[in-house]
């Protein structure tokens, strides 16, 4: 898991007529307009910080560039289910097959996370690969600000 989701603060530094600065938490990262596709990067990292949703980054720690960005899901945990050593997870708000890998090194920790979050009935935070496989997950709390989705009522105690 060495990407960070987190809910993103954009501005254009000063001077700069098409780069755009990105702060995850303490850490200042970079988009250049005409590096490895930052142009685009620039336009939905703004477009998300308006919106407060979260994303999922990956930066280069020796050059602070962004190299990954991938949008996650918000949602809640459905169903788990194992077949052939892969597990198999259903979210609430998809329609898409999500899966964890079974030669995940991250994989327990993973499932161990679903697991819990599907038994709290919580909101995750769920974000995976372009094949849909799932690299990261965490227990989710929205601000009290946060645009809420309509998510269908969690489970009743």
């Amino acid at each position: 898991m060495s990407g960070k989701v987190v809910l993103v603060e954009t501005w254009k530094p000063a001077g700069a007529a098409t780069d755009l600065a990105v702060q995850v938490n303490a850490i200042k990262s970079l988009l250049t307009a005409n590096e490895n596709g930052s142009a685009g990067f620039a336009r939905v990292l703004d477009q998300l910080s308006k919106q407060q949703m979260p994303v999922y980054l990956e930066v280069d720690p020796d050059t602070d560039f962004v190299t990954r960005l991938l949008i996650p899901h918000v949602a809640r945990v459905a169903a788990l289910t194992s077949a052939g050593g892969t597990l198999d997870v259903e979210l609430d708000r998809s329609h898409a097959r999500h899966s964890v890998r079974p030669d995940d090194p991250d994989g327990a920790e993973l499932e161990r996370r679903l697991r819990e979050s599907q038994a709290a009935g919580g909101l995750v935070i769920l974000t995976e690969d372009e094949a849909h496989h799932v690299i990261d997950v965490r227990a989710f709390t929205p601000p009290s600000d946060w645009p809420m989705p309509p998510f269908p009522p969690g489970p009743v105690s």
